[in-house]
């Protein structure tokens, strides 16, 4: 390394301090021309290691000057003394002792670092909109913003919210404080404007609950592009989360950001209670007996239950209904749009928020899982999983951290119970998955290259058939599409995250060790609940009560597998079939099938007209009928015939596709046409025959 002799220029203490305390481009300009010819990080260490010397010191940083360089950090960061270190390549800020949000010994959160804060609680947002730093912040949900309006309002912050329903652009104009709250999809706008009114080098943004950008990169890719393709605009930046994700998973675009963590001390402990239900209960039966202990005083505190599915909390309302507990007793917070809103409207319900009036008892969606404060001093935290439903599964690594630590000031923060049904798990090999996976790359490549090559007509097709894929980009400005090159990450990392639903058994207990809340996971409690009292039967419609054809069926297999002899397995055939006559028709398959199926009626009933010539047939009809063919227009057969084994190939029918197939749909004649110089073969659908019905 070269070393600096007495003949170079060096720099002055305002020019130091200069570069030390920002990310000008003229600054550092500058600082390079001075250190010209020799090593800049050398010329610069020993000339910042002069100028510590020189000035009154408050606070102690790390000895090694490079690493603060490196990390754009200064004493301007503390308001106390730490201790900062680089440990394998990621800057590790210890936490002082009896510190229990970052405000009380930061002002400002690092430059251009992934923050990861370890801790949910810790007041990171509540930093970035009290210090005297221009910041845009960036927030996922539509839910955390006004959350965090409500905050501000209350605390008499000034500072304005944007999001898609909720401004107006001339206030993004008009408005001269420091602090702009976004979500991830307007902060393309409040970009646009900054850019073109004002300096945005003055401005910082912090791109809030950062590992929900991988999380939702497919299907929320255009918020996600939103961010990535903004957050550089800025004068500086930083992701913050406090369950970042793996380095294998990173998003493309910030794959080369340098990671920054806190290192925190004397975390109080929290207990994961794993409710897993029994075979002759149900997911309602148990949440609903649950509620209802609390509706009744038999269990103390008030229930905040997290479940991703509007349409879960209206079936569990429902058996809600039979202990009397009205609408008034309940609390729904979701996404406000019109699905969820007719939903909970035909049981009496409305959408709520975590600042209403509280209740009794409170539901949440995703849209409330991460970065709200619910405040309930009486609050118990449960987390609802229904591993049938992709949906609803839960991440132990990111999402479970995130929800424990949403109750702010309760007393019961150091638990939380979460509630299973286990029996309806269908198990994904992670070879199978991945090989999925690329399939999935491949196949979007393929879209982008069709479509982007293709006549209307065909881009038409593939619009309205095809695009839903997360793997493709549509852009409706240009009418062209692109891969998403994200899309692969995301589907990768929920899948380990996960585990794939048998997560539930098998990596539930590495939560151990989990930072929450200034808590840290230390005992992880596996129980049944066991209910003496079936709560939840599904009427016959001829005033009594029977139980539910899933738990007949699971009753049955359960008494099936352990006949000893071939006819007693034949009278529990006859027994069952006797209180449900599809026990009959299940058995078809074989009982092991049936398990597999999850117990399903709908299941069942799909795969037994599989097997089923003559429904077979017709279900072949119906996936053709999904081409969309329209009289009086020209195709060729090679893309006819491709499309056709294409629907084949996905649903496993073994065939080769042929023109001939489409004869019982539709009326068609050959013609040949030029397409790009070429004489082509191709139809003209000359009528429809039918439509199969759907």
């Amino acid at each position: 390394m070269n070393t600096i002799t007495e003949d170079k220029p060096r720099l002055t203490n305002d020019e130091i301090n200069a570069y030390l305390g920002s990310q000008n481009t003229n600054v550092i300009e500058t600082i390079l021309e001075v250190t010209e010819g020799v090593d800049v990080v050398e010329n610069l260490v020993c000339d910042i290691s002069i100028y510590r010397s020189e000035t009154e010191k408050t606070t102690t940083l790390d000895n090694n000057v490079d690493t603060q360089i490196k990390y754009n950090l200064t004493d301007k960061n503390f308001k106390r003394e730490v201790n900062v270190s680089e440990v394998d390549n990621e800057l590790v800020i210890d936490v002082p002792e009896g510190s229990s949000y970052i405000g009380e010994f930061m002002t400002d959160l690092p430059d251009n670092v992934m923050f990861n804060k370890i801790t949910t609680g810790s007041g990171m947002t509540t930093l970035a909109l009290t210090n005297n730093v221009k910041y845009v912040i960036a927030v996922p949900y539509v839910n955390l913003l006004l959350n965090k309006e409500v905050f501000c309002s209350n605390n008499g912050i000034d500072a304005l919210f944007v999001h898609s329903k909720g401004h107006r652009e001339e206030d993004i104009y008009s408005y001269t404080g420091s602090k702009i709250m976004v979500t991830y999809d307007s902060l393309g706008l409040v970009t646009d404007i900054l850019k073109a009114n004002r300096d945005i080098c003055e401005w910082k943004v912090f791109i809030d609950e950062s590992h929900t950008l991988l999380q939702s990169a497919g299907y929320r890719y255009k918020a996600v592009n939103t961010v990535l393709n903004n957050y550089k605009e800025y004068g500086s930046y930083v992701f913050g989360t406090a369950t970042p994700v793996l380095d294998k998973y990173k998003l493309t675009e910030t794959k080369s950001i340098k990671k920054c963590r806190l290192q925190w001390s004397n975390l109080e402990e929290v207990k994961v209670k794993r409710v897993e239900i029994g075979d002759n209960n149900s997911l309602n039966d148990t949440i609903t007996t649950i509620l209802n202990n609390h509706h009744t005083n038999k269990t103390e505190g008030n229930a905040h239950v997290f479940v991703n599915s509007v349409k879960l909390i209206v079936q569990m309302f429902k058996g809600l209904k039979r202990f009397n507990i009205k609408t008034s007793d309940i609390r729904v917070v979701c996404s406000n749009n019109d699905y969820n809103t007719k939903t909970l409207a035909k049981e009496g319900l409305a959408i709520g928020s975590v600042d209403d009036t509280l209740r009794g008892i409170s539901f949440y969606t995703s849209t409330a899982f991460e970065g709200c404060d619910i405040n309930d001093v009486e609050g118990k935290t449960y987390v609802v999983v229904d591993a049938e439903r992709e949906h609803t599964a839960i991440d132990i690594y990111t999402t479970l951290p995130q929800i424990i630590g949403r109750i702010r000031d309760t007393k019961y923060k150091n638990e939380c119970t979460l509630i299973v049904d286990p029996s309806n798990q269908y198990f994904q090999d992670a070879e199978d998955f991945e090989e999925g996976v690329r399939k999935h790359i491949a196949t979007g490549k393929n879209i982008v290259k069709t479509y982007n090559n293709s006549e209307d007509d065909v881009r038409e097709w593939l619009l309205s058939k095809v695009l839903t894929s997360n793997y493709v980009i549509y852009d409706a400005n240009t009418n062209t599409v692109s891969s998403n090159e994200n899309a692969h990450l995301s589907d990768l990392n929920n899948f380990e995250a996960k585990g794939n639903p048998l997560y539930i058994k098998s990596n539930t207990k590495d939560f151990l060790g989990k930072h929450i809340n200034n808590s840290i996971v230390t005992e992880y409690i596996e129980s049944e609940v066991v209910i003496d009292e079936l709560l939840y039967l599904v009427p016959s419609g001829k005033g009594n009560n029977k139980v539910s054809v899933e738990k007949t069926l699971k009753a049955f297999c359960k008494k099936y597998t352990e006949a000893k002899t071939e006819l007693e397995a034949l009278e529990v055939v006859k027994e069952y079939t006797q209180v449900c006559d599809f026990v009959s028709e299940a058995n078809k398959l074989g009982v092991d099938r049936v398990k597999a199926l999850g117990y399903k009626k709908h299941r069942i009933i799909d795969e037994l007209n599989f097997i089923d010539p003559k429904t077979k047939h017709n279900r072949e009809l119906k996936l053709l009928n999904t081409l969309g063919l329209k009289a009086g227009r020209w195709y060729s057969s090679k893309v006819i015939k491709e499309r056709i084994q294409k629907i084949y190939n996905q649903q496993n029918i073994c065939a080769k596709a042929s023109i001939k197939h489409l004869a019982e749909i539709y009326d068609m004649k050959p013609k040949r046409r030029q397409v790009k110089g070429v004489r082509t073969e191709g139809i003209i659908i000359t009528s429809i025959k039918q439509r199969v019905n759907k």
